[in-house]
């Protein structure tokens, strides 16, 4: 021994780095358990050439140094153990240089030649461990917020938080935003996903249907009738997708589903401050407060009522589990707000539904009965190990018995701290008095939080102080008195309500009591008999009637929008309603029956993860994923069901919740039946991991990249939209046509764009009488005709300027289509009218035109004249089209017609059948007609002209009339001149002078 000591003492001697010592685990493993046996041997150094260890040494030290100077920067970003200090790296290296080495510089940065940058380092990286060691758990946070999961996880918050408080989202200028950071956001996480070689995708029966419904409303495009809302539709569908996938293949534990739970409460919560601050006239929203009901910032108060009502249900469990009391205090002030504006919505099919909610949450909380012989998983389910030992079997769970009974209990003190002043805060709403309705506010929350006192003391107990010589005593109550006491509670407050409902009954002047009787008679008022009942039945019944109407809307739908431009088509009676009401039949309708079944499909296989997750979860330690399972499905639930009666789930906000608690019921099922792991706990390789990380990258990166550039196209269209109109307003025609020329070419779906275009170029083309402009605007409106077939405004606008430009027979195809579109509106039989009778003038004075022309041998005389008659017995015909439409409506339904006057033969409509009748000949109903015509005071001059005329025709005298007619409106005086060339017959003797003279009269 010795002399190899002294054969050594002449080389230097090299240790093993940590660097290397990490690049070879295995090789490492094999060298200790070698060395094992003669632990006081000394450890195999590698030993290097004479001559090679100065150079080596120097260019060790050069990249020591390097390395300790970017671990110093990047301290502060490392997800696990801070470095170690300079000090303790540099006697490491000493110790491993042996004896005879020189003082080395070690692996920090050298005193002589540490920088600026370096001081300011390490000056932060000691805060920041003595930040550690004050708020380790909150350092713990930050490190893991630093993270991509912990990116991800933030970002993701943000989007569920705020879609609400931007009018819930219903518009697409709000939305298209919205469309740009999911996408953003999808982007990220899936590409993180692949970097950790983590699956993309399962064969879960949820996710296929949520595919499939997303690759119907694309197919479903390819025949819409509105292009513009059907390629909203499709980004909607990938927004609710994105939301989905990432909460459901995000999600790696219970904390973080809860965590996101927390969100939704924290943004709902909000959302009914908001609505009672706007009630008060404190903040300023517009419609978020009217006629005596809270609207809030989602600007409709059933769609409202839905959304508390799924939160509250969730955020109840929330509430009666929570460990802290602090947590307890918070969560029972929120859910007395959420039932507070609840209540102030005053929405009936809310109010059916939220009892169904919480006996479904009831049901689901109180049961426990486990099959025997079924496999039970670890206690932790955030880090349990699968193929776990299975625990014993229980039966009727009584901790489950009493998690349901602590919902229902925690039900009840919400509900008496807002009843309680309830009908305060309305009475304050109404009169808009601010201080005395947060004061009401204010101490219905101190009622709640009270009342949390109390129950939190009651079920734990209180804990005496020690007597004299014996120890503290724990003070608590039998299991069975806080659900017998929640029950007698909900008997008293049933009853007070009673008597509440009698008092609000008798005649109240103002104040609370006029709140109570208002809201006790909408209570009284729920019927299937109600108008309203009514409305929302037919709007169903009509949108099977789109369905079943042709193959194509069978089978492919409408698509988005199609509800929109079609139902005016299959209604009994007049009314409007740009949504459904039933979020099933508008699925229908929009992407046929295939896309109805895989929405139904999503609601079963929703229903059947949960059931899953339930029952996988049935071990008694588990009751907490269990409960947050059931609490997610009794939200949907109330939020689906209360869908097929209104319109809720077209507000993107509120279809963000509710596929979000799809995403989460999703990601429960997968940690608690470790799909994505098998026996030995190795990850499952799914069918979306079979395919190289190239392959997915270039999948995602196609689907997001389509999402975000379609969407930041129509978001950009809308600006230009916008600069447009400020232009208009300033009377800058030319700005205005420029900026609509590039919304329409970065959004070519959008038709309001074209119409606007086309409005300016009809204008300027008519005043100036512009050919090529009035041409430009044809095929503008052509082109969004093409893109929006189901508008009947556009049709008739359509067809205005094809009149203007001569084409008077594609002017009356538009016409008529617009009566297809709208039957049972006044305006298009009114213009359709006008549409018949000046497409036979226009046909009868261009086969005068051709007679002059050709001498009276014109070959097409006869047939313009024969077109143009046939115009003008259609135009004679529109007041029987009229009485047939309104004889075909239902009795039963009459009554419901209500935001349009009844259809009838106007006025106009009369007039123009009357001068039909002059042009045939047809002198009986041209004076029956041109006689009612007559009692309008704006169509009198023109009636009495027309009525003149055909006395004339008829060799009576009608002077007089035309007379009267010319001293009302001097203008007529041309028109009697293109009027007479054109009417059949020859004027009777003595009627030319008497016209001369009258028109003389006319123009002095």
């Amino acid at each position: 021994m010795a002399r190899k000591k002294q054969k050594s003492k002449g080389k230097k001697v090299v240790p093993i780095t940590a660097k290397a010592r990490t690049k070879g685990t295995r090789q490492k493993s094999k060298r200790e358990a070698a060395a094992a046996p003669a632990a006081g041997a000394r450890r195999l150094r590698f030993r290097l050439p004479g001559g090679a260890g100065g150079g080596m040494e120097k260019a060790r030290q050069g990249l020591s140094r390097t390395w300790r100077e970017l671990a110093i920067r990047l301290r502060l970003s490392r997800a696990g153990k801070a470095a170690p200090p300079v000090e303790g790296n540099r006697a490491s290296l000493q110790r491993g240089k042996g004896r005879q080495a020189r003082p080395a510089v070690g692996r920090g940065i050298p005193a002589a030649r540490r920088t600026a940058a370096g001081r300011r380092a390490s000056t932060l990286a000691g805060y920041w461990q003595a930040f550690g060691e004050r708020c380790p758990r909150l350092q713990a946070l930050l490190r893991q917020a630093a993270t991509v999961d912990g990116l991800v996880a933030i970002l993701l918050a943000v989007l569920l938080f705020y879609p609400p408080y931007f009018r819930g989202l219903f518009f697409a200028r709000e939305l298209l935003p919205t469309h740009i950071f999911t996408a953003m956001l999808f982007a990220l996480l899936a590409f993180y996903k692949i970097y950790r070689r983590e699956p993309l995708f399962s064969r879960h029966p949820l996710d296929w249907a949520i595919v499939a419904l997303l690759a119907l409303y694309t197919t479903s495009s390819i025949a819409a009738w509105n292009a513009r809302d059907a390629v909203g539709a499709i980004l909607k569908m990938a927004n609710y997708a994105a939301v989905y996938w990432m909460l459901a293949y995000g999600v790696r534990s219970l904390s973080a589903v809860r965590n996101y739970l927390a969100v939704f409460f924290t943004s709902g919560t909000g959302v009914a401050v908001l609505g009672l601050g706007a009630a008060f006239g404190t903040f300023r929203y517009k419609d978020a407060f009217v006629g005596g009901r809270i609207y809030s910032s989602l600007q409709y108060p059933n769609t409202l009522a839905a959304f508390l009502t799924a939160i509250n249900l969730f955020g109840l469990y929330l509430w009666a589990e929570a460990r802290h009391l602090a947590s307890k205090l918070l969560l029972s002030v929120g859910n007395y707000l959420l039932f507070l504006t609840f209540l102030g919505t005053q929405s009936r099919g809310a109010l059916l539904i939220y009892p169904l909610g919480l006996l479904v949450l009831l049901l689901g909380l109180t049961g426990g009965v486990q099959e025997p012989g079924a496999k039970q998983k670890a206690a932790d389910v955030g880090c349990r190990v699968p193929g776990a030992a299975p625990r014993g079997l229980p039966g009727r769970s009584g901790a489950a018995w009493r998690g349901a009974a602590r919902v229902l209990g925690h039900f009840a003190l919400q509900l008496v701290s807002a009843l309680a002043v309830f009908g305060k805060v309305m009475a304050a709403a109404n009169s808009h008095s601010q201080l005395a309705g947060w004061l009401w506010v204010l101490a219905g929350a101190a009622v709640a939080a009270l009342l949390q006192l109390l129950w939190h003391y009651a079920e734990n107990g209180i804990r005496l102080p020690a007597g004299e010589g014996g120890p503290a005593v724990q003070r608590t109550l039998k299991p069975w008195v806080l659900p017998a006491a929640g029950l007698v509670l909900a008997l008293a407050i049933a009853a007070g309500g009673f008597a509440l409902a009698r008092q609000a009954a008798a005649p109240a002047a103002t104040g609370s009591g006029a709140v109570w009787k208002s809201w006790v008679q909408r209570l009284e008022s729920i019927s299937l008999k109600d108008e309203n009942a009514q409305d929302r039945l037919n709007w169903s019944r009509d949108a099977l009637r789109i369905m079943a109407s042709s193959p194509l809307n069978a089978i492919l739908g409408a698509g988005g929008g199609g509800w929109n431009a079609l139902y005016h088509r299959y209604q009994d009676y007049l009314y409007f309603s740009t949504e459904v009401h039933n979020h099933f039949m508008q699925v229908g309708v929009e992407t046929g029956i295939p896309g109805l079944l895989a929405f139904i499909a999503i609601w079963i296989f929703f229903f059947a993860g949960s059931v899953r997750t339930w029952r996988a979860a049935g071990d008694r330690s588990q009751q907490a994923l269990r409960g947050t399972a059931w609490a997610i499905f009794s939200g949907a639930l109330a939020l689906g069901l209360h869908s097929l009666i209104d319109f809720n789930l077209s507000l993107g906000a509120v279809a963000i919740l509710l596929w979000g608690l799809f995403g989460l019921e999703r990601g429960l099922e997968r940690i608690s039946t470790f799909e994505e792991r098998d026996a030995s706990g190795k990850v499952v390789r799914h069918p979306g991991a079979r395919l190289s990380p190239g392959v997915q990258g270039a999948i995602v990166g196609v689907l997001a990249g389509a999402f975000f550039f379609l969407s930041l196209a129509l978001a950009l269209g809308d600006n230009y939209a916008q600069a447009a109109a400020a232009a208009l307003k300033n009377q800058d025609a030319r700005a205005a046509v420029e900026n609509l020329d590039r919304a329409i070419r970065y959004d070519p779906w959008t038709t309001s764009y074209r119409t606007q275009l086309a409005q300016i170029l009809l204008y300027q083309g008519t005043q100036q009488q512009d050919g090529a402009a009035i041409r430009k605007a044809q095929e503008t409106l052509r082109a969004a005709v093409q893109k929006s077939r189901g508008d009947f405004q556009l049709r008739l606008l359509y067809a205005r300027a094809l009149f203007n430009g001569g084409q008077v027979r594609e002017g009356v195809g538009q016409l008529e289509e617009a009566v297809t579109l709208m039957p049972l509106k006044q305006e298009v039989y009114d213009n359709l009218a006008v549409g018949y009778l000046e497409a036979g003038r226009f046909l009868l004075e261009q086969a005068g035109q051709n007679r002059q022309a050709a001498g009276g041998q014109g070959g097409n005389v006869e047939e313009l004249r024969a077109q143009g008659r046939s115009y003008l017995e259609k135009a004679l015909q529109v007041p029987g089209r009229i009485e047939a439409r309104m004889a075909a409506v239902p009795k039963e339904h009459l009554k419901l017609w209500r935001r349009a006057p009844l259809l009838a033969v106007s006025p106009s409509v009369k007039l123009k059948a009357g001068e039909a009748a002059v042009l045939l000949g047809k002198w009986p109903q041209a004076e029956t007609y041109l006689a009612a015509a007559a009692q309008d005071p704006m169509l009198k001059p023109e009636a009495l002209l027309w009525h003149g005329l055909a006395l004339n025709r008829q060799g009576k005298d009608g002077e007089k009339l035309i007379g009267e007619a010319l001293k009302l409106n001097q203008d007529l005086a041309k028109e009697r001149e293109r009027i007479e060339k054109i009417l059949p017959g020859r004027p009777a003797a003595g009627t030319a002078g008497k016209a001369a003279s009258n028109l003389s009269a006319s123009r002095q």
